[in-house]
């Protein structure tokens, strides 16, 4: 359960009681009238986990933030588009998605470029966020055993890594990973067992062999 602040409120600005999903269907009208308020309040709510999604999917803080970015402003873009019976995180982490792809795949058509070349831009839309929200596994995890995990989920496959952080990270069903992924549930399912297979073996590695499970 999500935490409540002194306002009475929950971390994601939802208050106790009222669905998100209503309150994301409400600030899309919002958004397609004009009112930089609703968009605001999308990018409080959705924002700090497209990010986190988007660091872990690139690895790379700086393009994270970049595509994060872009996802808001696809949003904005195409909010008309938008289907009130589809979840609207959904829709977001299914556009981020699609752009960590994309990028993924830009990077290996251009890997004698170096990542940590960066230029300065215009502010970022989310640059009010934290840079490195944590996750439910990051709880229980010491400084140490957190990078040990962050480099095993690097280390995975592309197509694994979406599918744990989508399911182990970030709390999506198996249906809205199917859906984001635009895969069968079955091949999320054996994605996921995969995935989840090759980190506890990397971190047993890493971790002199004391690894727990690390489905979060």
């Amino acid at each position: 359960m999500t935490d409540l602040l002194p306002d009475g409120k929950h971390a994601d600005g939802s208050s106790p009681g009222i669905d998100p999903d209503l309150l994301d269907r409400a600030d899309m009208s919002g958004v397609c009238a004009g009112d930089d308020a609703a968009m605001a309040r999308l990018v409080e709510r959705h924002g700090p986990g497209l990010l986190r999604y988007l660091q872990r999917m690139l690895a790379h803080e700086s393009d994270a933030a970049d595509l994060a970015q872009e996802t808001f402003v696809r949003l904005h873009r195409e909010c008309r588009r938008y289907d009130s019976r589809r979840r609207l995180r959904t829709w977001l982490f299914t556009i981020a998605g699609n752009l960590a792809r994309n990028q993924l795949r830009w990077r290996a058509r251009h890997a004698a470029d170096s990542l940590d070349e960066e230029e300065p831009g215009e502010p970022a839309l989310i640059q009010s966020l934290p840079s490195n929200v944590p996750a439910p596994v990051d709880a229980i995890l010491d400084t140490e055993r957190k990078a040990a995990v962050r480099d095993a989920i690097d280390s995975l496959p592309e197509a694994m890594r979406a599918a744990l952080l989508l399911v182990d990270m970030e709390d999506c069903s198996m249906a809205e990973a199917s859906s984001i992924l635009g895969i069968p549930a079955r091949t999320v399912e054996s994605r996921l067992f995969h995935g989840r297979r090759r980190l506890r073996d990397r971190l047993r590695g890493a971790l002199g062999g004391t690894s727990s499970s690390c489905t979060a």
